[in-house]
């Protein structure tokens, strides 16, 4: 990868320029244009500490520094020396020994103004499997649409790959699929979808087939959001757990999270041991809060070995729901011999080991226990164990401390909003306010600009159990300075207990002096909030030095109080800081809850002057709700007007009128109790009409600030051609101009959408409701369908000429780049080969791209040199240029620049008509493919060295010549003579590469070998024949098989619908006596077994619920069952039945015919039984019915 900084450039021709003007003398300046390249971009080390030299030309001086990993980690495994040079030179890259999994890093070898990226990858000692991984595509709108949310059971744009993934692999939750606050920041994120968890949503992944190991290494990105711009995620937010036995029990994953380049993603790995055995894994996604947004995208799930167990292994897990009485222990086991106990110890932390009490767990591999009678505030020793063949085995010892007692009146941690502007903490709009009586509770400080709210990676609250860790109260300078909290609802309560992290830090004292006394902190409380009214607490501090405490007291009020004020007084300039404020107290109390207000978005039924808004609200009070409504006001206003609901309802909407056209509202739902008024959060809408003209170079630039998308519209041209296929279906390119950032790619909102558009179209494009989309750094606007106005003018499509080291200036415009050819190593691509690697004939380098779906992805690469156009893109910061269509390459038809190239040899196949073992070849060639530029190539003296077990008679040596080889691309054949024996054959040419071309053949004798039966019903629409023949037999002179056939059924009446082979009416039949049946037959020559019976069946409402898959070998005399199987709802079900195990079915001996049949049964009425096909399906299954085996 190679990047110029345009901007370095133009700088340094200015200076160049200036110089001429000043006397300097011409020899100090370097006028060559920077390069820098490396002898190998990539680089793979085996497991050893070993050593690599590179070669670096340039003429500038250069550096190599590491990149941060996917976990923003410098790696601290390689290095580079020297790590810096001046003009051509070398270096050496050093890696350490690796006792593990294999491991990746980037080393960047960079100019001033260019740069390239070197991969170093490093194999492991353990070895890995990679099972899974998932992108979840980029199908998701970014905007909610009127259907709503995509969800995991209409969703189907996953973009899962990798082993572990079979037809039986499937994904589920309550959770949403969404297009917006796409991942970024960290190695390969995706981008498009995620999963929205919401706060208390879930997402699963079931049946991911097991191989390579059972201990599962997992990473994911994830990302969280609470309405403010500083949104830390940590790992108990999200829940992660994986099951062996198909969710019955579940491991928790132990992760732990990374920021990355992007402030709300972050990246997260871990891993869980399964048992031995496992075969099948699930995992889930839960979300633990309850406010706030969780995302999850890229998935992966890596299997290695872990080390086998010599004994039980228990583990135990964290404690999880305390509270001032209680907790919820947990534990896993994992050994191959089933515990006959399992549970858990626990004690005071304080007391002996013979106060340890047990209480038995619930669960066979993750185990939990209830345990009850806590005392508050007290810390509490546990551990699991595990009793097996009578003898006990105890994980760690782990601590938990139980909650203060008493109701929490309020907790206050700061928020996580941005406070990069350390805003006072009057100003502060981010506080949390949680608690029963925190409802109208306000912050207010004396001397309030010294005293603010503050975050930063070394000073956040820690250190105390709880420690929220992102915001608190910081005192600055002019001691002594207040913070106060005011009028918490104290319920008529005597009784108080507050508990707050401080900490105290002095710079440039030492740990000694850097603790918090009550002469530098003061805590007072008031029940009337008068100045003259605050009680002085004796707090007893810890007198930690150094470190955050949590402090604690206890209060008693003379008299039953409604409401309380706590203030805090610092007494040190700029050294003290507060957080996580609690009140609790044990009276009990009677304070009405607040109810939970959420504004619904977005508004919907935007007009020119209307709107329709909404909210819902729940509350849990006794207090009567007497209005909800919705409260609104132009942006730039300051107040809202409010506008009640026609009926109070806990989900409600507004119709707003006499709005303003062109114009952005503010607007949020409210509930009103008494006097009262409860609000949601604030979200915004624009009516439509009145827009002003837009220009795609500010909405560019306002992209790259990080701007929002400006109101107004685009009037643009269709640069781009959809019949190319080399964009995604939803996607097209404009263009408002031929100047540098006039074009941008639009991506249509609509989950599914296509459009018609072609070059020339001209379009007004509405930014109402757009957002951006930045894809692996390509600028796109994400726009619903309905803000495309197709106008009747038409426009003509030229490409803007440009240099390569433009290419960045014009992202997303069609261009023109000349004298361009692929180079010698691409020449023998296809353009579906992804990235191709071009040149100019100025020496300049650049990449074109085309999809592996594009419709032209199988023509071969230009072969000659001139003018390519197409589409600049950009993939990660590396400019490319996607063609349209092979037309766009069309100017390139002139001889090649450079030294002759030679010719490029593909990858030889040994092909024939008749190859089987022990006949004769007919119709036998070594092919190799080739691609030749220019000019013709003979090969006179080709030789062909056969060696193997299946050699048979064809000749240990083959001579031939090939007379002629032109220009383009073609194919070699050599022919081949014999009769070969069963057995691996290997080829050897030489006489044509440098290097030997190798190919290899395994011979099986005709008869022998394994088979596939593949009946596809795709094509049927009206119920398909009896019998029914398969519609393939690979290979064919294996086994024969006879037709499936109805018995005693006709094929439904009606509409049989698309796609199905089927029956009806089975309400009569039964499992021990069937009448009604289908069947087909197979037989072979040679002794057949059988391994596989895989096919999709369903019905109709009343249709048969259960199938019976039966066997028979004597004609159908009797039947044995293989299988019964369910039909669950009317939707298709996969079945996969293995043979392998059924003994009957192995080794038949020849003459036998097996005979398989189908008895659909327990049918509530006439209703259909189908063999079936899922749509688009036809070309990759799973198919109607495929029966594997082989013969011997």
């Amino acid at each position: 990868m190679r990047k110029f900084n345009l901007r370095n450039l133009l700088m340094a021709a200015a200076i160049v320029a200036a110089s001429s003007f000043t006397g300097c003398n011409t020899e100090d300046v370097d006028y060559d244009t920077p390069y820098l390249k490396l002898s190998e971009s990539s680089k793979t080390f085996d497991s050893s500490q070993s050593s690599y030299e590179f070669t670096v030309e340039s003429n500038r001086p250069w550096k190599v520094t590491a990149e941060k990993d996917a976990q923003g980690v410098v790696p601290d495994w390689l290095r580079a020396q020297p790590d810096h040079g001046d003009g051509n030179g070398k270096f050496t890259v050093t890696v350490l020994a690796l006792e593990g999994v294999d491991r990746q890093a980037t080393l960047k070898v960079s100019t001033a103004t260019v740069w390239e990226a070197l991969r170093i990858t490093q194999t492991g000692t353990i070895s890995t499997t990679k099972l899974f991984y998932m992108s979840f595509g980029t199908a998701a709108p970014s905007s909610q649409p009127d259907g709503g949310w995509a969800t995991p059971s209409n969703y189907t744009d996953w973009g899962d790959s990798g082993e572990g993934v079979t037809d039986a692999t499937s994904f589920s939750g309550d959770c949403t699929l969404r297009g917006n606050s796409v991942s970024s920041g960290y190695t390969d994120a995706s981008g498009g979808t995620n999963a929205y968890l919401g706060w208390d949503k879930y997402f699963q992944i079931s049946n991911v087939s097991v191989s390579g190991g059972n201990q599962m290494d997992i990473t994911f990105g994830c990302a969280y959001y609470d309405g403010s711009s500083d949104n830390v995620f940590k790992p108990e937010y999200i829940t992660v757990e994986a099951s062996a036995d198909g969710g019955s029990t579940w491991l928790p994953v132990t992760y732990t999270s990374a920021t990355t380049e992007n402030d709300r993603w972050y990246f997260s790995s871990g891993s869980v041991v399964m048992p031995v055995g496992t075969t099948n894994l699930d995992l889930r996604f839960k979300g633990a809060l309850s406010s706030g947004q969780l995302r999850i995208d890229d998935v992966t799930i890596v299997a290695r070995e872990a080390e086998e167990p010599t004994e039980p292994q228990v583990i135990t897990g964290q404690a999880s729901d305390v509270t001032s009485t209680t907790a919820t222990l947990n534990g896993t086991y994992n050994f191959g011999t089933a515990a006959t106990e399992l549970g858990f110890e626990w004690k005071k932390s304080d007391e002996g080991d013979d106060a340890y009490q047990r209480v038995q767990g619930v669960g066979s591999v993750a185990f939990t226990a209830a345990v009850s009678g806590l005392s508050a505030t007290t810390s509490y020793d546990y551990r699991a164990y595990a009793v097996v063949d009578g003898q006990t085995y105890y994980g760690e010892v782990k601590s938990f401390t139980s909650d203060a007692a008493g109701t929490v009146l309020l907790k206050e941690s700061m928020g996580t909003e941005d406070v990069s502007s350390k805003p006072s903490v009057d100003s502060y709009a981010g506080w949390l306010k949680e608690g029963l009586g925190a409802n109208g509770v306000t912050y207010t400080g004396v001397a309030a600009d010294k005293v603010t709210v503050r975050t930063s990676s070394g000073g956040a609250s820690k250190d105390y159990d709880g420690a929220s860790g992102v915001n608190y109260v910081y005192f600055g300078s002019n001691q002594p300075n207040s913070f106060f909290v005011n009028g918490i609802n104290a319920g008529g309560a005597t009784h108080f207990s507050l508990t707050f992290g401080c900490n105290k830090y002095v710079y440039g004292a030492s740990a000694s002096d850097n603790v918090v006394t009550a002469a530098d902190l003061q805590v007072f409380y008031s029940t009337t909030g008068t100045d003259d009214s605050y009680t002085q607490l004796t707090v007893p501090y810890s007198g930690i030095q150094g470190k955050w405490q949590l402090a604690s007291v206890s209060f008693t009020t003379p008299a039953a109080a409604q409401n309380l004020w706590l203030k805090f007084t610092s007494h040190v300039n700029s050294a003290i800081s507060i957080d996580d404020i609690t009140l609790r107290t044990t009276d009990n109390v009677n304070i009405d809850p607040a109810p939970k207000v959420t504004t619904v978005t977005p508004a919907t039924e935007l007009g020119d002057n209307t709107a329709t808004v909404g909210g819902s609200y729940t509350y849990t009070g006794s207090r009567t709700v007497d209005k909800v409504g919705v409260a609104y006001k132009k942006a730039s206003d300051a107040d809202f007007t409010e506008v009640d609901a026609a009926a109070v309802a806990s989900s409600f909407t507004v119709a707003l009128t006499g709005l303003t056209s062109g114009t952005t509202y503010d607007y949020k739902a409210y509930v009103k109790i008494g006097s009262d008024t409860y609000y949601g959060s604030e979200e915004t809408f624009t009516t439509t009409g009145a827009l002003s003209l837009l220009k795609i170079s500010a909405i560019r630039a306002a992209a790259q600030n990080g701007e929002a998308v400006a109101s107004g519209y685009i009037k643009a041209m269709v640069v781009s051609e959809a019949s190319g296929k080399n964009l995604m279906s939803y996607q097209f390119v404009v263009e408002d101009g031929t100047e540098a950032n006039s074009g941008i790619m639009i991506n249509l909102a609509e989950q599914g959408a296509t459009h018609t558009y072609v070059p020339g179209d001209m379009l007004n494009i509405k930014m109402t409701g757009v957002t951006y989309n930045i894809y692996n750094d390509l600028i796109q606007l994400k726009v619903p369908g309905a803000n495309v106005e197709k106008l009747t003018e038409t426009g003509t499509v030229t490409p803007v000429t440009i240099t390569v080291d433009q290419m960045a200036d014009y992202e997303s415009m069609f261009v023109a780049i000349a004298d361009a050819q692929v180079v010698v190593d691409d020449l023998s691509k296809k353009m579906g080969a992804g990235s191709i690697n071009m040149e100019t004939e100025s020496g300049k380098r650049f990449v074109m791209y085309t999809k592996s779906s594009a419709a032209f992805a199988d023509d071969l690469v230009p072969q000659k040199m001139g003018t390519a156009e197409g589409i600049v893109g950009n993939y990660k910061g590396t400019m490319q240029l996607q063609p349209r269509t092979m037309a766009d390459l069309s100017g390139m038809n002139q001889e090649r620049f450079g030294a002759p190239v030679e010719i490029a040899f593909g990858t030889a196949e040994f092909t024939a008509t008749k190859g089987v073992a022990n006949e004769a070849l007919e119709g036998a060639y070594i092919e190799i493919p080739y691609t030749l530029a220019s000019g013709s190539e003979t090969y006179p003296n080709v030789v062909v060295t056969v060696t193997g077990a299946g050699m048979g008679t064809i000749p240990a040596t083959i001579n031939y010549n090939v007379a002629s080889v032109t220009a383009g691309a073609g194919t070699i054949r050599i022919p081949v003579t014999g009769t070969p024996a069963a057995g691996e054959v290997n080829f050897s040419v030489a006489g044509i590469s440098t290097e030997a071309i190798i190919c290899s053949k395994t011979f099986t004798a005709a008869g022998i070998g394994e088979f596939s039966v593949i009946w596809n019903s795709y094509a049927f629409s009206d119920g398909g024949p009896s019998p029914w023949a398969p519609t393939s037999v690979t290979p064919e002179n294996i086994v024969t098989v006879g037709g499936l056939t109805r018995n005693g059924f006709s094929v439904a009446g009606g509409s049989p619908g698309a796609r199905n082979w089927n029956g009806a009416n089975f309400s009569s039949n039964t499992a021990d006596n069937p009448t009604q049946y289908a069947s087909f037959t197979v037989s072979a020559a040679k002794t057949l077994s059988l391994s596989s019976l895989k096919f999709v069946q369903k019905s109709s409402g009343t249709g048969p619920k259960s199938v019976n898959v039966e066997y028979s070998l004597n004609g159908g005399t009797t039947y044995t069952l293989i299988q019964a199987t369910t039909i669950s709802g009317t939707s298709e079900n996969i079945v996969d039945l293995s043979l392998s195990d059924v003994a009957a079915l192995q080794n038949i001996a020849v003459g036998t015919t097996v005979t398989v049949r189908f008895v659909p049964f327990n049918a509530s009425g006439t209703g259909n039984w189908n063999l079936t096909m899922k749509n688009n399906t036809q070309e990759t299954g799973p198919f109607a019915m495929q029966l594997e085996g082989s013969t011997k």
